[in-house]
Order: structure tokens, then sequence, then C-alpha cells
């Protein structure tokens, strides 16, 4: 999702029920964002003679700077086995944000806790001979 406060559809998931164990969802049902960066690479290679070169190499990871969300909070908290009001919900009863879980931090159950780094540059200079 382009929510990072709502990552998934956190209606979607029930508590436990009489007698639950706790294993009735199963394994990988929440699946994570797609990434979608680019990788660029500009080489610049200059022959010194002989068999000796120098190669000017810049390679920059994430080049349009995109945002990919690699983790969210999918630990729910229920106020008590009978009652299943969600205790770490991303929003108030009202609908709107709760002002206390605005950071990753802080996130409540669907927010969005971790991306992948943002832009970065290498610079590469290289002596063959």
């Amino acid at each position: 999702s382009s929510n990072q406060y709502a990552q998934f559809n956190t209606a979607a998931v029930t508590g436990p029920q009489y007698r639950s164990v706790g294993l009735e969802s199963g394994r990988f049902i929440l699946g994570g964002c797609p990434d979608h960066t680019v990788d660029l690479a500009i080489a610049r290679n200059i022959r010194l003679g002989g068999n000796r070169n120098l190669q000017f190499r810049l390679d920059i990871f994430n080049a349009f700077n995109t945002v990919v969300i690699n983790d969210r909070e999918r630990n729910v908290i229920y106020r008590s086995p009978t009652d299943l009001t969600i205790v770490n919900s991303q929003y108030l009863p009202d609908g709107s944000l709760d002002p206390a879980r605005l950071t990753p931090r802080t996130a409540g159950f669907g927010g969005a806790t971790g991306a992948q780094p943002m832009r970065n540059l290498q610079l590469q200079i290289r002596v063959g001979f």
C-alpha cells in the first residue's frame, strides 16, 4: 500500500477463538511491497599507454530516490481474550491517525516500520597496469 500508516487491511485480522493455539493463519499471508528502484552506473576508461589504464566509475543506487517500505508492524495486541479491541491500533476510534503513532518507531498495527536506503552514490577510481 502507498499509505505508510495502513500497509494492509487490519480489519481483515481477527483475534483468536476459544481454545485456539494461534496457528490458524498459516505462513506468508502478508506480502511486501514490490521493489521498483533503479540503479545506474557510469564509467569512463582512459588509456595511459601500454597496458596501463585508468577508470572513473560512478554508481548510483536508488537513482530516483524511491521509497520502498520493507517492514511493517505485524503484531496485534488485543485488550483481553474476551475483548478483541486492538490496543496498538494505528488509528483512533473516530478514524483519525493516533498522534502518538506517527513515527516508524512507534507505529501501530499495520503501520510502516522500515524502508530501504534512499539514494546512494559511490565513486570509484581504478588504476590497471
